[in-house]
């Protein structure tokens, strides 16, 4: 998985709308991140990335 932060919000949609799929509990999580610009607390990271 790529932690590098996109370079804009335009392309921080994209990957989310490409990557996401219909998944809506990620897609809000991270909507948030790209709507305040903010970046998710590791334990958040770790909680999203054991979901199935």
């Amino acid at each position: 998985m790529d932690l590098l932060r996109p370079h804009s919000k335009q392309q921080a949609q994209a990957l989310l709308n490409t990557y996401a799929g219909n998944e809506p509990e990620i897609k809000r999580v991270f909507g948030l991140v790209i709507d305040f610009d903010t970046r998710l607390p590791i334990d958040e990271v770790v909680a999203l990335s054991n979901m199935k």
